[in-house]
């Protein structure tokens, strides 16, 4: 039983951390995007990733939260 709960915390874990870089990862190109005026690829230029990271990024974020609220409304 022990090891069911901690795969289960395992998972819960990774996918915090993903929902936290993920969320960094937008604000940052955001910020970097509106400050210097550079489009959105640019702005992920520079960070060293690529649109496709930023996007899903974007998909992670929406899906954690869409997520959220189908378990707040269950």
């Amino acid at each position: 039983m022990s090891s069911i709960i901690e795969k289960m915390m395992t998972e819960y874990a990774k996918e915090r951390i993903e929902y936290r870089d993920a969320e960094s990862l937008i604000e940052n190109v955001d910020i970097l995007a509106k400050r210097f005026n550079v489009t959105t690829a640019e702005a992920c230029t520079f960070l060293n990733k690529t649109i496709e990271d930023y996007q899903r990024a974007k998909e992670i974020v929406e899906n954690a939260n869409t997520e959220e609220l189908a378990v707040e409304y269950a």
